[in-house]
Parts: structure tokens; sequence; C-alpha cells
């Protein structure tokens, strides 16, 4: 069900490259949130077995795109999966080691180096999910929208939850897939028209 990933994983090995067109996509987000806990659940799950498939020769996957670029992608999907399956716990650590460890107050070479990865990390992954947030909001000009930005935490929690939900689906049930209902809300083009 992530046959996007798949397919320019493909294309890589075989020395296409693929583009991104600018444009906007009349896709329908889901229109509540159990609707949208089943399309995340489906494209993690569908992000793991692509892992699981491009990984299971690896030499062949390295050889068709080359080290560096075999190596970026597969930490682009993998990155995705680890951030969303860990990036609580990391959260978590990092939080109780600025009050109660070193984080801040680091004491020795190794405590400068393990805190400035802290923060950076920290930092770097904080700004990577705002900023995308933030063009978007500015070139939709939906700036009414902005103040729901105080609630990406939730969101990513709710990320996490689907992603080791979709580890689960994966492991019970590898080959079913969860659809997503389309044509649910008052602007959707399909409304009344199939219903799915």
């Amino acid at each position: 069900m992530t046959e996007d990933i798949d397919l320019g994983l493909r294309l890589a090995r075989f020395g296409y490259r693929t583009a991104v067109i600018g444009s906007s996509t009349d896709e329908e987000a889901p229109a509540v949130l159990a609707a949208w806990m089943r399309q995340r659940r489906r494209w993690f799950k569908g992000w793991m077995q692509t892992l699981i498939v491009h990984m299971r020769q690896p030499r062949q996957t390295i050889a068709g795109m080359g080290g560096l670029r075999a190596t970026v992608a597969l930490s682009h999907v993998g990155g995705a999966l680890l951030g969303a399956m860990l990036g609580p716990v990391f959260i978590g650590l990092a939080l109780y080691d600025a009050m109660a460890g070193d984080l801040l107050n680091p004491s020795g070479v190794w405590s400068v180096l393990v805190s400035t990865c802290w923060c950076f990390i920290l930092i770097a992954g904080i700004a990577s999910a705002i900023w995308p947030l933030w063009l978007g909001i500015r070139r939709r000009r939906l700036q009414e929208v902005a103040p729901l930005a105080v609630l990406m935490p939730l969101y990513w929690m709710l990320q996490t939850i689907a992603a080791w939900w979709a580890l689960a689906d994966l492991i019970r049930a590898p080959f079913h897939w969860l659809k997503t209902h389309h044509g649910l809300a008052k602007t959707s083009r399909r409304k009344g028209a199939t219903g799915l």
C-alpha cells in the first residue's frame, strides 16, 4: 500500500531518477480520528514491508542504487518509522536528562559531546516538523489555523500509536490492508458517487 515508495526505490535500482511535481492533490484527508488512524497504520505497515522487501538482498539494493543513494533512501524510510516509534522515548529521555542529569550542565568531554548531540537532534527534529507546517500555512494562506500548531505533540503521539499498531498488524496479519473510506467530507467531490 506504499507503492510510491516501493516504485521509487525500484526505479532508482534500475538507474532511473524521479522528481516531485509542484502541484496540489485533491485527495481527501480522513474526516475522523478512526479513519486517520487506519490510514496511518496502513502507511506505516507498508513502509515496514517496503524496508523488508528491499533489505532482503541488501547487496543487490546497494549495487543497483549505489551505496550513498541506498543509504539515504532506506534511512529516510527507516528513520520515519523509528522517529514515529521511538520519538516519545527520546524526548522523554532528553527531558529527564535536562531536569535530573547533566544535559544542560555537562561535565567532561564525553558529556559535552552527548549533550551537544541530544540538543541538536531535539532542536533539529522539532524544527524539521514545524518548518514545513509553517511553510504550508503560509503558502496556502491559512493563518487562521496556525494556533492549532500547539497540538503537534498530540499528533506525534498519535503517530507513535499508529506505528506500533502497524507493527502488530504486520506480525498478526501481514496481507490484510485497512481501507480508508473517502467521500465523507462536506467538501468531497466524490460525495454521493461511491462512498469509498
